[in-house]
């Protein structure tokens, strides 16, 4: 029996107890090196908490779409309890979706192997994982990207029980994180793909209230904020959000109208040259996400991560595109699409943590090429055997 033979065993047997080790092995690592962090913008989601229980309602509409962190902590200041139980709650439920996902990746791979060196692979991310550590609302949000992940992968059939479920996770995480709209059409289309010509007919419907949501939350969000406006974004150039490379008048052709997505279609087709100047400038800070403001040690570990992680799903596009279904290939890529152009219409934020929502998926396509590398070489090798 060979060493991966060896280590394919222990996964079938223990790789439940494998992947539980090893996030609690990383979150105590993240823990002494962050502790527990309630400061900076955890200190937004505070305050409107304390909003929250004197008027029972929030300050502002766009809050309604940072719910569930704002409720937690809410719920945590009139019970007595102290914050840290709010991150240990989060902690718990992150555990939880782990093991979650790693069954889902059993399921869809037919390998508990495949499952363990994923799971193992992500929760040793630190720029992923460390959002445990704080008291932010991407700490439930990445949590909740990964149910949703292993609740797609999980796909038996187009049942009401299941679309009701996966009704139930799009929800929370819209009121997580407006961020999550994104994913309505991804999700949308993985569905179509999977549904028959009557279901088709439901989707269509639920499309069509899709797009008014989606409308909705982006004007809700836009126009409760006080410190950002779609405009901003354009005539300041901000390449990452809140820091500003322009404070000169370019005298850019803009409208003012209460619609916000007009103003950015105004502003696009107006001013198309300005814009794809911009655009390439943050697609290039998405897709390689190192920043001046990191350490040379920092940006030289992201690059000897992502670079590597590039080439091989590019070269090895067709390996992983044939081991998926259609409708989770189509997932994978329209999230990409969709992300990558909402940052390239407004800013990248400092902390990548827009690129950091697709990391997983990307992991995922990543592990299915060196699954079937190692296996052609495998078979390589008993042919040479054979001949010799």
């Amino acid at each position: 029996m060979t060493l991966i033979d060896k280590i394919k065993n222990t996964c079938n047997q223990k790789g439940t107890t494998i992947v539980v080790a090893a996030w609690c092995i990383a979150t105590f690592l993240l823990y002494l090196f962050f502790g527990f962090n309630y400061t900076l913008e955890a200190q937004k989601y505070i305050t409107e908490a304390n909003y929250y229980i004197s008027h029972h309602s929030f300050s502002a509409g766009r809050y309604l779409f940072y719910s569930t962190t704002i409720l937690l902590i809410a719920g945590c200041k009139v019970l007595g309890i102290n914050l840290a139980f709010a991150i240990v709650a989060l902690l718990a439920f992150n555990l939880y979706c782990y093991v979650k996902l790693y069954k889902a990746l059993i399921y869809y791979t037919q390998s508990s192997l495949f499952a363990v060196v994923f799971c193992i692979s992500l929760v040793s991310f630190s720029p992923f994982q460390s959002w445990t550590m704080y008291l932010y609302t991407e700490n439930i949000f990445y949590s909740l990207l990964l149910f949703l992940f292993a609740h797609l992968l999980s796909y038996k059939s187009f049942t009401a029980k299941y679309i009701s479920q996966l009704t139930a996770i799009v929800i929370v995480i819209l009121f997580s994180r407006p961020l999550g709209i994104l994913l309505l059409l991804p999700l949308l289309l993985f569905l179509w793909l999977r549904a028959t010509k009557l279901q088709r007919v439901g989707l269509g419907i639920a499309s069509i209230v899709g797009i008014l949501f989606f409308y909705t939350v982006s004007q809700v969000v836009l126009t409760t904020t006080n410190d950002w406006t779609v405009q901003r974004s354009f005539i300041e150039e901000n390449l990452i959000c809140d820091i500003p490379t322009n404070v000169e008048n370019k005298n850019l052709d803009t409208i003012a109208v209460s619609s916000q997505l007009k103003v950015l279609a105004y502003y696009i087709t107006h001013n198309f040259t300005h814009f794809t100047g911009l655009a390439a400038q943050r697609l290039y800070l998405f897709f390689v996400p190192i920043r001046t403001y990191y350490s040379t040690l920092h940006n030289a570990i992201l690059l000897t991560i992502i670079l590597p992680l590039y080439v091989l799903l590019i070269y090895g596009v067709r390996l992983w595109y044939r081991q998926l279904h259609v409708s989770m290939v189509v997932f994978i890529i329209s999230s990409i699409l969709l992300f990558a152009a909402s940052v390239a219409m407004q800013c990248d934020d400092y902390h990548n943590r827009f690129f950091l929502c697709l990391f997983p998926f990307l992991l995922f396509l990543v592990l299915l090429v060196l699954r079937k590398m190692y296996r052609s070489g495998i078979n390589y090798k008993k042919r040479i055997i054979k001949i010799f």
